[in-house]
């Protein structure tokens, strides 16, 4: 869940983009638990802290992806990037593929 929602249960568009980085963070961590080190009842001040108090790249995630999901976690709703800079940031990356073969 986003900080947002766990803070003040408020819940929008910018909140789902913050679900969908982790989202994309589990598959490939390949299932693995968001923050298993951390006491859920712990998680809010956690993440609260620092922004660099969010997810580890997965070791086979290419770095240039998880800069987009990770983007998804920014503390402040409104610097999340929108589902449509996501869809053509991924195309982008995706065009380039050939350039990772």
């Amino acid at each position: 869940m986003a900080l947002e929602s766990l803070k003040e249960n408020a819940y929008n568009i910018k909140s789902e983009i913050w679900t969908a980085g982790v989202f994309m963070w589990e598959c490939f961590s390949l299932g693995e638990q968001p923050y298993e080190q951390i006491d859920p009842f712990d998680l809010i001040s956690f993440l609260s802290e620092s922004e660099k108090n969010r997810l580890e790249k997965p070791e086979k995630c290419p770095s240039e992806l998880f800069e987009i999901f990770s983007a998804c976690w920014n503390a402040h709703a409104s610097t999340r990037p929108s589902l449509k800079e996501i869809f053509y940031s991924m195309h982008k990356l995706y065009s380039n593929y050939d350039n990772y073969i």
